[in-house]
């Protein structure tokens, strides 16, 4: 499985959310390379029973593809009463390779064995990979003991297992329960995470005919967007303006087709006198930097001189 690379930002990773990206083909075909985004859901399942785990199965697909948003509408229809976002910020890369480590981890697992090797996570002599390892084993067995166990590690994990042994607790907390319950359960990961069901996004917006920013519009864009979010019932956790463009990270329900969310709000923006570009950003994979963001601006700054 392999995330493609954009403008510098992972491939749009959101597993079971729409419009994660808004980039014209023109900007693709003007050098930006290629841009990867979600096509399908991998499921995989654990072991003993019931519980399942959204992966994004990435492809490259048409920018203009409409029947993606959907296939991931669809998928949303059918998902389980009961499911967990991933809290937190985990760099997809650390998701990828744990999820495909512990997949084969179970293969062929003795479950009788973890238990009594448990301890050496706490030993100073056991080395990390050695202890990656027993953590995918004790979050494989439905046992109140495997989960306590990776519980107190991940209070005070060796550098490196910090993301790790999170992971391994959300995984051996879902295994048991869904065990104990007998009921489906089902975890949506992105790589900035969310909360209750609400996947946290990146939206970076651009001031239009590259103008700075005036002050008066800087507050048209605060209000627009806290009056849509309370609307949705989304959550602004982040606005940041800058000179050329603004960024906000944001709690948008998981439900909602975001990319027609954000451009109905560019769109109320332009009410006040069109200052804001068509084109923007938004991705759930990770926060773009500066550097990231003047990469795609001067694209579609190269593009526009281009046509004129």
């Amino acid at each position: 499985m392999r995330v493609g690379r954009g403008i510098g930002f992972d491939g749009m990773t959101a597993c079971a959310h729409a419009g994660i990206c808004r980039l014209y083909q023109k900007y693709h075909q003007a050098g930006m390379g290629k841009v990867y985004r979600p096509e399908n859901v991998y499921c995989k399942s654990f072991g003993f029973a019931r519980h399942k785990l959204f992966l994004p199965l990435l492809k490259l697909i048409p920018m203009s593809d409409e029947g993606l948003r959907q296939r991931i509408h669809e998928l949303l229809q059918g998902l389980p009463d009961k499911f967990t976002i991933l809290e937190g910020n985990i760099p997809i890369d650390i998701q990828l390779e744990y999820f495909e480590f512990t997949k084969k981890i179970k293969e062929g697992l003795d479950t009788n064995s973890v238990m009594p090797e448990a301890s050496d996570l706490l030993k100073s002599d056991v080395t990390v990979p050695d202890k990656k390892t027993l953590l995918c084993k004790m979050a494989s067995v439905p046992l109140v003991e495997a989960y306590r166990g990776i519980e107190s590690y991940s209070k005070n994990p060796d550098p490196g297992l910090e993301q790790w042994s999170r992971l391994a607790l959300l995984e051996s907390r879902m295994f048991l329960e869904s065990y104990l319950t007998d009921e489906s359960r089902v975890l949506i990961s992105t790589g900035l995470g969310g909360r209750d069901e609400k996947l946290r996004c990146f939206f970076v917006g651009f001031s239009g005919m590259n103008a700075p920013l005036t002050e008066g519009q800087q507050t048209i864009i605060r209000v627009e967007l806290e009056s849509a979010f309370e609307k949705r019932q989304a959550e602004l956790e982040e606005l940041t303006m800058h000179t050329f463009y603004f960024t906000a990270q944001c709690l948008i329900p998981i439900g909602v087709e975001i990319r027609e969310f954000l451009k109905g709000i560019i769109r109320e923006c332009n009410v006040y006198g069109q200052f804001l570009r068509d084109n923007f950003i938004v991705t759930n994979v990770k926060l773009l930097q500066e550097k990231e963001i003047m990469s795609f601006l001067n694209l579609m700054n190269k593009h526009d001189s281009c046509e004129d």
